[in-house]
């Protein structure tokens, strides 16, 4: 199995900014996610950790590893989306101020490239690289993001565009591709006991 996980709550996720690859600190909740996502990952046979190299996830990654002792390496195939000019701007934002590029987002969010950015497109064959070899990936954890996660499973399970776009990965989920190509979704706050 392949876990697929998000990098744990910064700051920008609290106040709805996108991200892209600039990046954010961790909140105290997302150290705390990052905590409870190692206790996870234990119960599963995984003996690495792959990191997009964008700090968060760094960040994230490396609480992971020193809770579990696994190796960790960053891959920058992994890097989140490039939200371009946009980055650091929140949805709401994008719909009042700048309408015509949201509009335009919206009618193909697929081929939409962000100014100075890319497109899910464009990250959708960065990732093809890092997928090639699916069995390289098994018995690893992944840790990045929400938008480049999406492209990630797609590829792993080669999805149709619409249906990959609709993946939803909030801070505390994690997915799970299985060797049978079956997607498997975890909140796993809600699986562990509370914290003593």
């Amino acid at each position: 199995m392949i876990l697929v996980a998000r990098h744990g709550e910064t700051n920008w996720n609290r106040l709805g900014r996108m991200q892209g690859q600039r990046n954010s600190q961790l909140t105290d909740r997302g150290v705390h996610q990052a905590e409870r996502l190692s206790e996870f990952i234990n119960k599963f046979d995984v003996n690495r950790i792959i990191s997009s190299p964008l700090g968060r996830a760094i960040e994230t990654s490396k609480i992971v590893k020193a809770r579990t002792n696994l190796p960790l390496c960053s891959e920058e195939r992994i890097k989140e989306i490039d939200f371009g000019e946009f980055s650091g701007h929140s949805e709401e934002y994008l719909r009042q101020k700048k309408p015509k590029f949201w509009a335009r987002r919206e009618q193909n969010k697929w081929n939409y490239e962000w100014p100075n950015g890319e497109s899910y497109s464009d990250a959708y064959n960065r990732v093809g690289s890092f997928v090639e070899n699916e069995d390289k990936l098994q018995k690893s954890v992944i840790i990045a993001h929400q938008s480049l996660n999406r492209v990630l499973i797609g590829q792993l399970l080669d999805m149709d565009p619409r249906e990959l776009l609709e993946i939803d990965q909030p801070n505390n989920v994690i997915y799970g591709v299985t060797e049978n190509s079956e997607l498997r979704r975890w909140r796993y706050e809600d699986l562990l006991p509370p914290f003593s």
